[in-house]
C-alpha cells in the first residue's frame, strides 16, 4: 500500500497543478513554489550530508 501511494501521490499533485494552470496561472505558480520550497520531514542521511557539507564548504 504504501509503495501505491508514493507512486500516486505525485502523479495527483502533478494532476492537480496542471488543471489549476488551465485556470489561474499566477495561483498555481505560487502554491506550486511553496509546496516545493517547504522541506520534507525527516533526518539527512549518511549520503545527504556528504553532500550537504561540501555545499558548506565552497560557500
Amino acid at each position: 500500500m504504501k509503495k501505491m501511494l508514493s507512486k500516486i501521490i505525485p502523479i495527483a499533485y502533478g494532476a492537480y497543478f496542471n488543471v489549476l494552470s488551465v485556470f489561474s496561472t499566477k495561483t498555481a505558480a505560487k502554491k506550486a513554489f511553496y509546496l516545493f520550497c517547504t522541506p520534507r520531514k525527516g533526518k539527512v542521511l549518511p549520503h545527504q550530508k556528504e553532500f550537504l557539507n561540501n555545499a558548506k564548504k565552497k560557500w
